[in-house]
């Protein structure tokens, strides 16, 4: 009995270091935006520019030392046949572009409002096409599937062990986690992007690699803004 409990309060030590963990990383990648925000409130086109480079910057260090410290196996290419790879990325464009459709349609009916990521997005591509472009398409699918998917999912099974429950429970973070960074005001407002973690997170476990996930997360954003 003392045995069960010390294992539950191992596990529960473990889960809490692991999610500080993963707040910590949220926050700093947050925090490299910061530059390209400011420049929805700054006029000049230099400055903007340059404030778009820093961001670029930002982001590029926060990759790589990520992936250094934590998550370096994910770049690794795991044994996958060419047609199932083909097949998992065929499904993953495919949802995304019915899912991209459903929700921009929900939001125009006023079904699903809009969130305050959506709203800074929008703002952004006022005030600063060229940084619009950078992270919506390239940066936030590389830092985000780093993030959710290379970091969250591996450093959970890794913690709790490869069983069924625990890739399960670590699908449902990885989802659950990648929806309520986007801000969502409501539950409904929350359905596109849970949606969108289940596509994501599908993807990269039946693919076992990263870069597919980023290509259908890029593929997803460029669909949201055409």
């Amino acid at each position: 009995m003392i045995n069960n409990y010390r294992g539950v309060w191992q596990n529960l030590i473990a889960f809490v270091k692991l999610f500080l963990l993963l707040v910590g990383i949220i926050l700093l990648e947050q925090i490299t935006l910061v530059p390209l925000t400011m420049t929805i409130y700054l006029k000049g086109t230099l400055v903007k520019i340059l404030l778009t480079l820093l961001t670029i910057g930002l982001q590029i260090l926060f990759v790589y030392q990520v992936s250094k410290v934590y998550v370096r196996s994910v770049w690794q290419i795991k044994n996958i046949t060419i047609n199932r790879l083909l097949f998992i990325m065929f499904f993953g464009f495919v949802s995304m572009f019915i899912l991209q459709l459903a929700s921009s349609w929900l939001m125009d009916i006023g079904l699903v409002p809009v969130t305050g990521n959506q709203l800074i997005l929008d703002n952004l591509d006022r005030h600063n096409n060229l940084g619009f472009y950078f992270m919506v398409i390239l940066l936030a699918p590389i830092s985000e599937e780093l993030i959710f998917r290379g970091l969250l999912i591996n450093k959970f099974i890794r913690t709790f062990g490869s069983s069924t429950i625990s890739k399960s429970c670590a699908f449902i973070f990885s989802v659950v986690f990648f929806a309520f960074m986007h801000n969502p005001e409501t539950l409904m407002s929350s359905l596109p992007y849970v949606l969108m973690g289940v596509v994501f997170t599908t993807v990269y476990l039946k693919s076992g690699n990263i870069v597919v996930s980023i290509l259908v997360h890029m593929c997803a954003n460029l669909i949201g803004i055409l």
